[in-house]
């Protein structure tokens, strides 16, 4: 059965009258029903929400393309998980969560959910992003980046509006969402420069991480976790931590990164590129050099 608080949050749907959160909600409940064994309560409950008009259904979809349309981006970048540093402890972790989308069937049999939302943070530059995208190429699921700028909204309540059709995007569409930054979004309430609208932001994102059952996986990182509510933090399956690369990964990575690009770094570029603060630096470092070399090559050819 239901619980009270999903029935609550059903109810107070309805009230506003919310269709689109009214019936992620009631997807999410005919989920769980799923989950404890009722196959037939599930069937029964996902009926009747297909009963809903054609007029109002077809005005819900098109609210929420062009909502996803213009703050979901897709990412065309090809990473392989092999290719980005990581710590053996972030990687091992990674490799469980891989393992476990692809056993999600048998887990969720078990009454067992699959680890599908997940918060990286760390340092900029130390491959948050990167592994969002490289976990998409692992598991052959298209990845998109949130652009939130294009989440909010102009009047009361229509961030969390969008808010909402992005998390049914999320557990209806099989893919990698990527949120980055997710502290712009979620940072902790009753702050000096508090307002009330931040404040139901952040509550309207705790209800959405709380109901959500993601369809494919859910990335949010963060440079600054201190600032996200606790509240928010405890809502995720697993938090990871990217620390700042050491001297010995850079030098692996730049050297590796080099190669890619048939250069041989100077002892000066190698001194830099060990000095960097990021794998980001360090690969601009790279990137730099091998550009500096075609051009004087080019350069030669005409002269």
């Amino acid at each position: 059965m239901a619980t009270v608080n999903d029935l609550l949050q059903l109810f107070g749907a309805i009230a506003e009258n919310d269709s689109a959160n009214a019936r992620s909600i009631a997807l999410t409940i005919a989920d769980k029903e799923g989950k404890r064994g009722h196959r037939s309560a599930e069937q029964l409950l996902k009926g009747a929400l297909a009963t809903i008009s054609s007029h109002s259904h077809a005005k819900e979809i098109v609210r929420h393309e062009e909502i996803l349309s213009r703050a979901l981006t897709p990412v065309t970048e090809s990473i392989q998980l092999e290719d980005v540093e990581l710590s053996q402890n972030v990687r091992n972790e990674l490799l469980s969560v891989i393992e476990e989308f692809i056993s999600r069937w048998e887990l969720r049999k078990a009454g067992i959910p699959n680890r599908s939302r997940l918060l990286f943070i760390g340092p900029p530059g130390c491959g948050k992003s990167a592994t969002a995208k490289a976990l998409g190429k692992q598991l052959r699921l298209p990845v998109f980046v949130l652009r939130f700028d294009a989440l909010i909204g102009s009047y009361l309540g229509q961030t969390a509006q969008n808010l909402r059709s992005i998390f049914d995007f999320i557990q209806r569409s099989p893919s990698i969402v990527l949120i980055d930054e997710i502290d712009a979004i979620s940072s902790a309430r009753g702050g000096a420069r508090d307002i009330a609208e931040l404040d139901r932001v952040v509550i309207s994102l705790m209800q959405q991480l709380e109901l959500a059952n993601p369809a494919g996986i859910l990335v949010c990182t963060s440079n600054l976790p201190q600032s996200i509510d606790s509240a928010v933090m405890r809502r995720f399956d697993s938090v990871l931590k990217f620390p700042k690369p050491t001297q010995k990964q850079l030098r692996l990575f730049g050297l590796k990164l080099a190669r890619s690009y048939l250069l041989s770094l100077s002892k000066k570029t190698l001194a830099n590129v060990q000095r960097a603060v990021s794998f980001a630096e360090a690969e601009r470092l790279v990137v730099g050099a091998a550009r500096k070399k075609v051009l004087d090559e080019s350069r030669q050819g005409r002269g």
